[in-house]
């Protein structure tokens, strides 16, 4: 909660380097990523690539707050594995629509197939 109202202030910086030590940042996308994140013209590849990507941060962000012994940044790490998630959790969604969208809409609108 603190970490967005930082975000819509747009103060992050100072908070969270007020959680732990600056010089343990760590860059998390390699350059090779951004090769990889290339324009596609198919919604669903792209939306796979981005689901990789969170599966790939969700690990990460966790291992980060396993490995921590300070409770604020466990905290943090946790926090931000969770917004992760939330996000995997949207991606997903996009791409049963697109794969499926009869399905999507029986599950999202509680409608009955007749038939």
């Amino acid at each position: 909660m603190k970490f967005m109202l930082c975000l819509k202030r747009k103060k992050p910086l100072k908070w969270i380097t007020s959680i732990g030590n600056p010089s343990r940042v760590q860059k998390v996308f390699q350059e090779s990523l951004v090769e990889q994140a290339k324009a596609s013209s198919d919604e669903s590849e792209a939306l796979r690539f981005a689901l990789n990507r969170g599966e790939d941060s969700i690990k990460y962000y966790e291992a980060l707050a396993e490995q921590t012994e300070d409770n604020k940044e466990k905290r943090f790490y946790l926090a931000l594995s969770r917004e992760k998630r939330n996000h995997y959790l949207i991606i997903l969604d996009s791409i049963e629509y697109l794969t499926a969208p009869a399905g999507w809409l029986q599950l999202h609108e509680k409608t009955l197939l007749e038939g």
